[in-house]
């Protein structure tokens, strides 16, 4: 079971697999254009990082930008700093939903909430630090682990968050050292000792926050410089010397000031213990988020090790160990499907991309409904903006339960709740405006909507990562028929394509698609990826 390149069949199965691991929410037309360009074509296509737009200014209480420009360059005003703020951080929910909903068929959106899971960093409280470390992981989706450790070591949000803002000579504070270590690289390791673990001490810790000491956010809430940054006040630095245990081998920071931290990185990346630590870890990680929370010893000694030389070969640029992960034989084996139970983002825009949900809407409504939906993902347990900690959402790393968390009996219930909402009863009302699914312009990108079994063939493969038995099937083409012979349901497509302004011909199609959409969304086998 090593990390071979996949050599078996290329067909919608497999298609439907990868696009539903690596995006949110792909397409009909997507998955057939993955038919058509192969394994290697489609990877090709994934692993492209297209253009962004920033979060726009759609609130009128916002002070400072024009409506419909951006706010991200932007001082706040004065005297009046709290509402403009606040219409930011509603703008910064609508443009994280923007970009999930907008799936462009490349697997970065993925990437950047795996590494905002890894890197977990809640929304602060001056937006544009947000927006700065929402940016470096974009920016890094793919690219070199170890400068993006760098460059979120000394981000805005980051030193907000983990209290580097209160890190100095006189008063270290160990929270940041010990997530860097814990949960950013090199993990812990089991524990021998008193404040010893395999992968690093206590002792480590201590002297590793003082090589951050002096580092500070700058422009935060500032009514005059637009650019949130950060700074290094060298008169807060511990200008001591640092020495480091065994696993990093016994290796000494010298007082160099604003490179201490640049030196002390490049360390932990270095020593042979500790960038082995380090691969493995993000390998395991990777492995979660991608194929199966179950890490056999079988698994762990194959696939999890190749992943962790390939990372390490590519000097901790992470893009070829994706790419050779999800274009192995190991990932497309048929008991891989099915294995995970989607977070409540992937259900959300599994529910509205796959189903094409479009709206004719302002920006400013457009936005609106974005944070409607922000808050339908949240109703079912997860904040896109705010991991619940700094070990990012429970469900990637509690044993044994693992993915199974999103499925308690209060998020299921309302995982059918909005399923239904959209696709049977009114869906979402922006300024009087309807958005919900149009069940019939979606069936209509079926190859043959008028024959009830491609109808429900179709759907079963688009919506669900396994077959099922011909009995269920059948139990759905009689809600899609009314238990009548097939040709009516031919009879009746065929008239309402023929009469489609007249609503004696359109809604009893409607209505029964809208009543299919309804079971089968429901189904468990649409709760897994």
């Amino acid at each position: 079971m090593a990390l071979l390149p996949y050599s078996g069949p290329w067909g919608w199965d497999q298609a439907a697999h990868l696009m539903r691991r690596s995006t949110f929410g792909a397409t009909k037309a997507q998955i057939d254009a993955a038919v058509v360009a192969g394994l290697s074509g489609t990877l090709t296509s994934l692993f492209t990082v297209n253009s962004l737009n920033q979060p726009l200014t759609v609130d009128p209480a916002e002070q400072i930008a024009p409506m419909g420009q951006t706010w991200v360059d932007k001082v706040l005003p004065a005297g009046s700093k709290t509402a403009t703020e606040s219409a930011r951080q509603t703008s910064m929910r609508a443009w994280m939903v923007e970009r999930f909903r907008v799936n462009d068929g490349t697997i970065v959106e993925k990437m950047c909430v795996f590494w905002q899971n890894h890197f977990a960093n809640a929304a602060v409280f001056d937006a544009r630090a947000t927006y700065h470390y929402h940016m470096l992981l974009r920016q890094f989706a793919l690219g070199d682990v170890k400068q993006f450790v760098k460059e979120l070591t000394i981000s805005p949000s980051m030193l907000i968050f983990l209290s580097g803002q209160s890190n100095n000579v006189y008063s270290p504070n160990e929270n940041f050292a010990r997530e860097l270590l814990e949960l950013f690289t090199v993990s812990k390791g089991a524990q021998v000792g008193v404040g010893d673990y395999t992968n690093y001490t206590e002792t480590d810790i201590s002297q590793s926050s003082k090589i951050f000491t002096g580092w500070y956010s700058n422009n935060l809430w500032s009514e005059t410089d637009p650019t949130v940054s950060s700074i290094f006040e060298p008169t807060y630095h511990d200008n001591s010397t640092k020495t480091l245990g065994a696993a990093f081998g016994n290796g000494v920071i010298s007082p160099v000031g604003a490179n201490e931290y640049l030196n002390y990185i490049d360390l932990i990346f270095a020593s042979n213990a500790t960038s082995q630590s380090i691969a493995l870890f993000l390998s395991r990680k990777l492995y979660r988020y991608f194929v199966n929370y179950d890490i056999t010893p079988l698994v762990e000694s194959t696939v999890i090790i190749e992943m962790a030389n390939q990372l390490i070969a590519d000097n901790y640029v992470i893009e070829n160990t994706v790419k050779a992960l999800l274009g192995s034989d190991h990932f497309y084996d048929s008991t891989m499907r099915g294995t995970m139970i989607k977070n409540p983002l992937e259900f959300v825009t599994s529910v509205i991309n796959t189903t094409q949900m479009t709206s004719s809407l302002t920006v400013p409504e457009t936005y609106s409904l974005n944070n409607e939906i922000y808050w339908s993902i949240a109703s079912l347990g997860m904040y896109p903006l705010d991991p619940p900690n700094v070990g990012g959402w429970f469900a990637y790393y509690q044993a044994p339960a693992f993915t199974r968390l999103w499925a308690n009996s209060t998020y299921l219930k309302n995982r059918f709740n909005f399923s239904s909402w959209l696709a049977y009863w009114s869906g979402y009302d922006i300024n009087g405006t309807i958005v919900n699914i149009d069940v019939l312009a979606f069936v209509a990108t079926l190859s043959v909507p008028n024959d009830p079994n491609v109808v429900i063939d179709e759907l079963v493969l688009l919506f669900f990562p396994k077959d099922i038995t011909a009995i269920r099937k059948l139990a759905l083409k009689n809600i899609l028929t009314s238990g009548l012979p097939d040709f009516e349901w031919t009879n009746e497509y065929n008239d309402y394509i023929a009469n489609n302004s007249n609503p004696t011909y359109v809604d009893p199609v409607r209505n029964r698609l809208k009543l299919l959409l309804h079971k089968m969304l429901r189904f468990p086998e649409f709760q897994l990826q």
